[in-house]
Parts: structure tokens; sequence; C-alpha cells
């Protein structure tokens, strides 16, 4: 008798193990999957198809606002804020669209308050009271997707835990070889505006052109003229695109 009760509470943590394990992964599974349905190759998103059915918005939605991440580890905490920013910006165009930028919208940034993990946060509070202090990792910049066609592109798949580090690199590298973001010519090279906006945090070690120059396959010369480009916050949006 005492076997079998011995193996039944032994089964019973290893089925709160896995549960556990399912809650930790459930977050990301369905953003994988919302993805899927509403995101394209081009890294834009049909915001057409969210507005038809929100189903699948409003469940990752729900899912930020109860988080618990007090006993989640950094690499889990980087990967849900990052995935969260981008969450909540795509449930704030599905709220307001039809539109043809963030912009449209009064208050897009810095005014309409989100339940993230316990708190109430606007997406620039979001940004720079909670992943930018946080983190201070300025790569976190090129994943954090704010509707707008001048941004990198929306990743096909949710930011995770375990390969958070190998996804920052990946996406840091493609935008520094991107000639939308830094583009040579002649003696200038024409950087995006995030570089602008960030450049303390780019050129904490250095100088932007050092930043850039550990992820560019030919490394661009200190002697360039920075010179920053327009930023185009045209919503990415699949419709607007075909026009």
């Amino acid at each position: 008798m005492r076997k079998i009760y011995l193996f039944l509470v032994i089964m019973g943590l290893f089925s709160n193990s896995l549960n556990a394990q399912e809650l930790s992964t459930e977050f990301f599974d369905k953003f994988d999957s919302f993805l899927g349905q509403y995101h394209r190759e081009s890294g834009l998103v049909d915001y057409v198809n969210i507005q038809k059915d929100n189903s699948r918005l409003d469940s990752l939605y729900k899912i930020l606002g109860n988080a618990n991440l007090k006993d989640r580890d950094e690499d889990y905490q980087k990967a849900f804020y990052i995935n969260a920013y981008n969450i909540i910006v795509i449930k704030q165009v599905g709220v307001f669209y039809p539109i043809k930028s963030p912009f449209d919208v009064n208050g897009f940034f810095d005014n309409i308050k989100n339940p993230v993990a316990g708190n109430s946060l606007t997406l620039d509070e979001l940004e720079k009271k909670v992943i930018t202090s946080k983190f201070k990792d300025p790569r976190i910049h090129f994943a954090l997707v704010c509707a707008a066609k001048g941004c990198p592109s929306l990743s096909r798949l949710s930011f995770r835990p375990e390969s958070i580090e190998e996804e920052l690199e990946r996406i840091t590298k493609e935008v520094c070889n991107n000639p939308r973001f830094v583009n040579v010519e002649g003696d200038n090279v024409r950087l995006s505006k995030i570089f602008d906006w960030y450049e303390m945090e780019f050129a904490n070690n250095g100088t932007l052109i050092d930043f850039i120059n550990r992820y560019r396959d030919e490394p661009l010369s200190a002697d360039l003229e920075i010179v920053f480009r327009y930023y185009d916050w045209t919503l990415n949006d699949e419709s607007l695109a075909r026009g």
C-alpha cells in the first residue's frame, strides 16, 4: 500500500511539473499560432482578417495582464516583454483599424494603457521604464515593432527564452546588413532613425559605427559621415501594400 501511495505522489509531482511547463510555454505557443495565421513573409500584418476574428489576439492580450513573472529568469522576462510589446501594438491597431499610421491614433504610444504582468502601462512606459531600463540591451530595439514600415520586420515566430540571445543576434545582424537601415552612399552612411533615437544605447561602448561593425559583413569606414534617414510611419499593413 505504501509503495502505491509513493507512486501516486511521484506521479502527482511529475504531473504538476508538466502542467507548469505547459503553462510556461502556452503564451509563446499561442503567439506562434497567431503569427502563423496573420504574419506575412514580407513582415507585414494582415489586419483586415484580424478585424474579422480577434479571438486569438484577445486570448494573448488576456495572458499579458495575468502573467506572473516573479519567479521567471531574465531570459524569460526579456522574451515575454518583447512579445508583449508587439502584441499590444497589434491589438491597438486592431481597435482603431482602419488607419494608415499608428500616429493616426491620438496617444497611441504615450497615452493608451494596457495590462502587462500586473501593471498598467503605455507602450512608451513598457519600452522605456521596463524593457530598456531593466535589460539595457540595445539589440531589443530591432525586435520591438511599432506597426510602421520604418521598423524592422515583425518576426514570423515569437521570441522564446531558450533562444532569445540567438534571435537578438540574428535580427541585429540582419538590420546592420540591410540597406533599408544601413546604406553607404559615397562619403555618407545613411542610417535608420532608430540609431538616432537610441544613439546613447548603441554607442555606449564606442560609436554608432563601432556598434554596427560588430554585425556587418563589410565593415563601415570610421570616416563616413552619418546621415539619418526619414522614418516611414506608414502602417505595416498588408492591405496598404496591395494598394
